[in-house]
């Protein structure tokens, strides 16, 4: 006698043991598919789903008849415990049409509306049963079953189950949160790939489904307008209720184990289809807490390529979200009705606190789960599109900005209270999870053929505003101090210190943009006419400018350590093979913020190399960017130490820019005899700086005889110069070309085809 022969006769004669060993039999002879065609054709899945709601009413949850488990009092109008009968038919559904559609006609997602909640508390309370965790586990299953397979079974349970039933379940916490969760992302996949961002199934075409209050072309329950239906995926109900907690799970300290070493091919996830999850107290399997793999599964696939929904869910999960998203649709209509009737009827009071985002950290880790997405991906799409929409690079940008100011304005109020402390922090991490959101699209390999196309990612961004955005954020910090032993020292050895003024566009006496050639004067670069003889601003100064307009300021004070790093790479990144984006950069000014981050500055690693790898890329792609820096000036000069102590005074021709060396003291104080201690003036990071002698006594002996200049140099061959220019000045004076006449204290300038190098 056939299994479900044998559940049809026990339940007619209400033999719940023989009943209960008819299930068990079906749990396991459903994996096989043609046995599970055949149990679906003899109306199986119809008999299980109306047990298992008479289970549900009665409360009657656990596999178990054991009387000392106060979880599961017998109930006389059930004949078999809630859990095995959900196991079965979850197996029974499991890619059968012909039993889902009788589970759904037997109200089966009814009686998991009624579970799930009824479960959950219960569990609360003793986290530790695993009878209660099987019986959740089951119970999702059995929904992303009805779900995954649409139509109208789908469409009833997921409207019946979300997000109320769903919400209940995103709470839990510890174990029971390792093994549900991966299922419940399962089912939110599911759905996802069936309907997208819309509110309901197409395909789902029954009457008394279109036509309920939820439908996408009617308004929902509550009233809101279809941008906030209930039945969305990624809606303001499900980002609240399910999202927010799953992605503050993920981030939670005490997890069974890291995401980070979570890996799709070794990880056993929960199998939503015809897996006994019974023996899940012995078998080692491991779950994660957030939804683990499945998580990561769901935002590849809703984020990523022709996936948009990176805008809607990073809103909604923003506290207060929906409310901010009213206040705003109320004020814009309050506007347009002003403009309309021109009486200020339309008068705002919107406060705007009521319309002002704020930030969560549950944002930031969607946007970090994207990031390791777009790193982790390789493949390509047919026909080729962007890793990220247009829309999702648009708003990722924007984000950027919004992120960016926030931080700034709550360093200028320094406020110790707790929201505000929270919502700084967690625009901090929003900020740098954009950063390297940026960081990993332009990193991608890109083909030749696409370089400054419309399928270019990195061309995208920057007509979108890339460059001005990271240029903003970069200008807005100091200048990089010098890292390594150039900032810590103090003497001629130590990096001259700059100011903004660093920043400003750099003007030199080179071939302009359209080809004329300018003087000496300091003509404008970009514009290629004198700025005396038209009195216009060149596009570089207005950046320096007006670097702050649009939007509010940006941190003025480094946030983390590598943020320099994290804001140029993507810019670098972009200018590679791309002289659009090159030409974008010098325009806008970034010469010479590029090349101020050369200086490097600790804290910041591999700056100066990126700052490096930035300026190769600028100067390849743009002539102008490589005339410019072909007609920089040393602006200032730093002597070395010998030559320091050899009393040798270097000097920087404001006018010229050419550089003069000579003594900085008469021969007489160097006659035989003489000690260092008695040298005075030594010039250092300035023509008009000086250093005293006790920074010197640090590495000569005051008892030290001093011999002429020429002289001293020679004998001090292992302490040469250190900077380009020192170099050549001892060179020149080791040939013969110093000052030959003690009394003669006329300054020597170095030969005009000389090159001199960077000076810092």
């Amino acid at each position: 006698m056939s299994a479900a022969t044998r559940f049809e006769s026990a339940r007619l004669s209400g033999d719940s043991e023989e009943a209960r060993c008819a299930v068990e039999d079906m749990v396991r002879d459903a994996k096989d598919p043609a046995v599970r065609s055949s149990l679906a054709a003899q109306g199986v899945a119809v008999a299980l789903a109306k047990e298992l709601l008479n289970a549900a009413h009665a409360g009657r949850w656990c596999d178990s008849f054991s009387t000392d488990d106060s979880f599961c009092a017998q109930k006389n109008n059930s004949l078999v415990p809630f859990a095995p009968l959900a196991r079965a038919l979850r197996n029974l559904c499991a890619g059968d049409c012909v039993a889902r559609g009788g589970a759904a006609r037997a109200q089966a997602h009814e009686a998991l509306k009624i579970a799930l909640p009824a479960l959950v508390e219960l569990l609360l309370v003793d986290d530790q049963n695993q009878k209660l965790t099987d019986a959740i586990v089951a119970s999702l299953q059995l929904a992303c079953n009805l779900i995954a397979g649409g139509g109208v079974a789908g469409e009833t349970s997921w409207r019946k189950l979300h997000p109320d039933a769903f919400s209940t379940v995103a709470l839990l916490k510890g174990r029971a949160a390792h093994m549900t969760h991966p299922i419940l992302c399962a089912t939110m996949h599911a759905r996802f790939g069936k309907v997208g961002q819309s509110a309901f199934d197409c395909d789902a075409v029954d009457g008394e489904i279109s036509g309920s209050a939820n439908d996408g072309n009617r308004n929902a329950d509550d009233g809101a307008s279809n941008a906030f239906a209930t039945g969305k995926v990624c809606g303001f109900k499900a980002c609240s209720g399910i999202w927010r907690p799953l992605l503050r799970a993920s981030i939670a300290e005490e997890r069974g184990t890291n995401m980070d070493n979570t890996k799709t091919g070794d990880t056993k996830t929960p199998n939503t289809k015809t897996s006994n999850t019974t023996s899940s107290t012995t078998e080692k399997q491991e779950f994660h807490a957030g939804g683990g793999v499945w998580l990561a599964r769901f935002v590849k696939d809703s984020c990523l390529f022709q996936g948009d929904s990176l805008p809607v869910l990073c809103r909604g999960l923003a506290p207060n979200a929906e409310s901010v998203a009213l206040a705003r649709d109320d004020k814009l209509r309050r506007k347009i009705l002003g403009m309309a009737l021109g009486d200020g009827a339309g008068d705002d009071a919107t406060k705007d606190a009521e319309i002002n985002e704020s930030f969560g950290v549950e944002q930031a880790t969607l946007l970090e789960l994207v990031r390791r997405a777009i790193g982790e991906t390789t493949e390509t799409t047919d026909p080729p599109s962007l890793i990220l929409s247009e829309g999702t690079l648009a708003f990722v940008l924007d984000l950027a900005s919004r992120a960016g100011s926030f931080v700034e304005a709550a360093r200028a109020k320094d406020n110790d209270e707790k929201d505000d402390q929270s919502q700084r922090d967690a625009a901090l991490v929003t900020l740098r999870a954009c950063l390297g959101i940026l960081r990993a699209v332009t990193e991608r390999d890109v083909k030749p053929a696409v370089v400054q196309t419309e399928l270019d990612v990195a061309t995208a961004l920057s007509a979108m505003g890339m460059p001005r955005l990271l240029l903003g954020l970069l200008k807005s910090l100091p200048v990089p101090a010098g890292c390594g032993n150039t900032a810590k020292a103090e003497g001629p050895t130590k990096a001259p210190k700059l100011d903004a003024k660093t920043f400003k566009p750099i003007r030199v006496p080179k071939e302009t943009a359209d080809g004329t050639t300018t003087g000496t004067n300091g003509d404008d670069l970009t514009t290629g006419v004198p700025e005396e003889s038209t009195g216009a601003t060149s596009a570089s100064e207005d950046f320096a400018a007006d670097s702050n307009s649009g939007h509010d300021p940006f941190p003025s004070v480094r946030p983390w350590d590598g943020y320099r790093v994290d804001c140029l790479a993507p810019l670098a990144n972009a200018m590679f093979g791309r002289p659009r984006v090159c030409d974008m950069v010098w325009r806008l000014g970034g010469t010479s913020v590029i090349l101020a981050c050369t200086r490097g500055e600790d804290g910041d690693d591999y700056l100066r190399e990126w700052a490096l790898w930035g300026v190769r890329n600028l100067c390849a792609g743009s002539d102008d960017a490589r005339y410019e820096i072909e007609g920089l000036q040393p602006q200032v000069a730093t002597d070395a130490h010998a030559l320091a102590a050899a009393g040798l005074n270097v000097q920087v021709d404001e006018n010229t820019g050419r550089v003069v060396v000579g003594n900085n003291v008469k021969s007489t104080d160097f006659a035989p005899g003489t000690t260092v201690a008695s040298m005075k003036g030594i010039t250092g990071m300035t023509s008009s700086a000086s250093h005293n002698t006790a920074g010197m006594a640090s590495t000569t002996s005051s008892t030290e005889t001093m011999p002429n200049t020429a002289a001293r140099l020679l004998m001090s061959a292992g302490d040469r110069a250190v900077t380009p220019a020192g170099r050549a000045v001892q060179a020149a004076i080791e040939a013969g070309l110093g000052n030959a006449n003690p009394d003669d204290d006329e300054d020597v300038a170095i030969p005009k085809h000389w090159t001199v190098a960077d000076l810092s």
